[in-house]
């Protein structure tokens, strides 16, 4: 190698290491900010309470209830039959329906019977 080569190697490997020196501090710093601002509320929370209740919202725990009538009750007014409950529940999603058209079901037996009629193909 050259004496210019070993020169300049040795000028990148100073900078280098400055750079090391500038960068780390603020590298330290950034991490610290960053964990402050995503971990900091976590000690607050209560993740399995969380996620248990969502669990339980959307059905995939079971739940030992008396009655599923319980978990609707504050749709209802008080001392309101369920079965009142449960048809307007019915009504609701019914009601939705009737904005589509019903799709046109084929005659399966007119289909079978032409079907019947017409030879088959020769092989």
């Amino acid at each position: 190698m050259s004496i210019l080569h070993r020169e300049l190697q040795r000028k990148v490997e100073k900078l280098k290491q400055m750079k090391l020196e500038v960068m780390q501090p603020k590298t330290k710093a950034c991490r610290a900010k960053y964990y402050d601002a995503k971990v900091k509320d976590f000690k607050a929370c209560k993740p399995a309470q969380w996620w248990k209740e969502m669990k339980q919202l959307s059905g995939f725990s079971t739940v030992a209830r008396a009655s599923p009538f319980l978990d609707l009750q504050h749709l209802a007014d008080e001392g309101e039959d369920p079965r009142h409950l449960a048809n307007v529940m019915n009504d609701a999603f019914l009601s939705l329906m009737t904005v589509f058209t019903p799709l046109v079901t084929p005659d399966v037996h007119a289909y079978a019977n032409t079907c019947q009629q017409d030879p088959p193909p020769p092989v």
